[in-house]
């Protein structure tokens, strides 16, 4: 395909991702009650409070409903984008990498839901945390808005987390980097996912940090040696010295 060609399958592609986002969108329109009353109970019941804060005049509702549905909308939608998103790359693979390759597509969109369980898991520990850092003399209104906007960067960030070995599988298919370079670089590698975890974590608290942590730790050395048994005939896979 030329250039043009693939630019304009993109395209097709991209177009397609978008209705099936509109679609979710409209489906998870009546759902937001229910979610909305499940993503709030932790932080209310650390706070005390009865019910988060809608700031920001009369249409402030409105948009905290829009936003929470936005945010439902990507995930429900998300397996249809990763299909039109393997579509897209597929053709230029080998039929070996594309037997390898395409199973990971709906287990991207697995993983991203259990790193989102796991930050629901943990997010009842963090704010409290975050609840009782302040102290007892400061009490907290919780605007709905930033509310929302934190928690959805909350489960983001453990969603994106558990996509790392998709990651780096995708990366040793498209010959960009090796499973040998990984495992040179393993020191290293450790060192930058403490800092990520560290930096990523919205509360910054040290349990949210060793949840995420951890987790990375073990998805490195996993892609490391699924991408042994999967490229290590190719001539550029060169074991390097550690």
């Amino acid at each position: 395909m030329s250039l043009w060609d693939h630019l304009g399958e993109l395209r097709t592609r991209v177009i397609r991702a978008g209705v099936y986002l509109a679609i979710a969108f409209v489906v998870c329109f009546f759902f937001f009650d229910a979610v909305l009353e499940i993503i709030s109970a932790p932080w209310l019941e650390a706070t005390g409070e009865g019910a988060l804060n809608a700031i920001g005049g009369p249409v402030a509702g409105v948009a905290v409903k829009l936003k929470v549905v936005t945010y439902m909308a990507l995930v429900a939608a998300m397996p249809f984008i990763l299909w039109e998103a393997w579509r897209f790359v597929a053709p230029g693979l080998t039929s070996k990498e594309r037997r390898w390759v395409a199973p990971f597509f709906p287990v991207a969109f697995v993983m991203f839901c259990l790193g989102v369980f796991l930050g629901y898991v943990t997010w009842p520990k963090a704010a409290e945390f975050l609840a009782g850092f302040a102290g007892e003399s400061i009490d907290i209104f919780t605007s709905a808005s930033e509310y929302i906007g934190f928690y959805a960067f909350f489960m983001l960030a453990f969603g994106i987390t558990f996509q790392f070995p998709i990651i780096l599988f995708i990366l040793q298919a498209a010959h960009i980097v090796t499973w040998s370079q990984l495992l040179g670089g393993w020191r290293y590698a450790l060192v930058i996912i403490v800092v990520f975890a560290a930096i990523i974590t919205p509360s910054q608290d040290p349990y949210s940090l060793l949840v995420m942590a951890i987790p990375m730790i073990i998805f490195y050395f996993a892609a490391i040696l699924l991408g042994w048994i999967v490229f290590r005939d190719r001539p550029d896979e060169t074991v390097l010295e550690s």
